[in-house]
């Protein structure tokens, strides 16, 4: 969860704005959404979802390598 919070976080900050990451940062907020509790038992029960969500957002990235950092 702490690396899609980073995640999201630069996307704000990025001079293209987060309208430029808009399905990344859907997918993020998403997840935060279903992860609420940040105990391990909630991260562990999410884990599948949160590596997927990792996975998406790889996904997206290679596929816009001149934001890919």
């Amino acid at each position: 969860m702490e690396n899609l919070d980073f995640l999201l976080q630069a996307m704000r900050e990025d001079p293209k704005g987060v309208d430029h990451f808009a399905a990344p940062a859907k997918w993020i907020e998403e997840t935060r959404k279903n992860v609420p509790d940040r105990s391990n038992n909630d991260i562990i029960k999410h884990e599948k979802e949160i590596v997927q969500t990792l996975k998406r957002i790889n996904e997206w990235m290679q596929g816009h390598p001149e934001d890919y950092r």
